[in-house]
């Protein structure tokens, strides 16, 4: 299954990148080191601005679900092995894998949005919508939220 999941974050980024030099952005890969430890796949420049991005293939809402959701998305707060998850690294906009495009979103927005939730449903634990779930023996904490709830998103195509 891991390697199903490496396959489908590997092509998401091509695309990520072929779409985005299709529209005069310079995307530069990053090296190991950002990319597992700071949590972000590519640096992206066009007219002198430069931006930090971490992209995201489109996730399954239950793992036993055939295929992928477009309308939601997991969320890692804290890595498997006890680290801040990637939703606390250094990119400055995630881009999440759509059917066409990506769905593009400043970390900051997310991090918000996500404490908000977690806060109105008092902190509530399980596997449903802003609920927080962590997988047994791991110690992960992941949160599912929704792309309709990202105020400033913006859709790429």
């Amino acid at each position: 299954m891991f390697e199903a999941e490496k396959r489908a974050g590997d092509i998401a980024e091509e695309n990520f990148r072929n779409l985005f030099e299709s529209k005069g952005y310079t995307v530069n890969k990053t090296n190991f080191q950002d990319d597992v430890y700071n949590h972000f796949d590519f640096i992206v420049e066009k007219d002198g601005v430069v931006k930090k991005f971490e992209v995201k293939a489109a996730k399954k809402d239950d793992r036993n679900d055939n295929k992928a959701s477009f309308e939601m998305t997991w969320i890692e707060l804290k890595g498997i092995k006890g680290y801040s998850g990637w939703v606390y690294g250094q990119a400055d906009y995630f881009a999440f894998e759509q059917k066409e495009g990506f769905i593009i979103s400043k970390r900051k927005d997310i991090v918000d949005l996500i404490l908000q939730k977690l806060v109105d449903n008092n902190f509530e634990r399980g596997k449903g919508m802003y609920q927080i779930y962590g997988r047994e023996g791991r110690e992960d904490i992941i949160v599912k939220i929704l792309f309709k709830d990202l105020e400033n998103k913006r859709i790429v195509k």
